[in-house]
């Protein structure tokens, strides 16, 4: 069995919580603390994910970033970012 795209659960958890706060942040500036934690928090389970596992989780950092602040179809793009995390979520094994 590979080891590849076996994350803790909880770190997984933590790090749909800042991508959902980032992309529901009022102002771009208010979700800045999301954005970085949740780059932090990447960087830190870099290692263990193949590439195409970081190809989704930085799509649905973008999209968070989209979503951020006073946008048009805000709705929309938190949609987005939840879809993006979730095709991210299907690659991984949880433990």
């Amino acid at each position: 069995m590979s080891t590849k795209n076996v994350i803790e659960r909880k770190t997984i958890e933590e790090l749909r919580i800042v991508v959902k706060a980032a992309a529901n942040a009022s102002t771009k500036a208010d979700a800045t603390q999301a954005i970085s934690k949740a780059l932090y928090l990447k960087s830190m389970i870099r290692p263990f994910i193949d590439d195409y596992a970081e190809e989704k989780l930085q799509e649905a950092l973008r999209a968070a970033e989209r979503a951020a602040g006073k946008v048009k179809n805000k709705k929309r793009l938190i949609e987005d970012t939840d879809s993006c995390f979730y095709r991210f979520e299907r690659v991984l094994t949880l433990r």
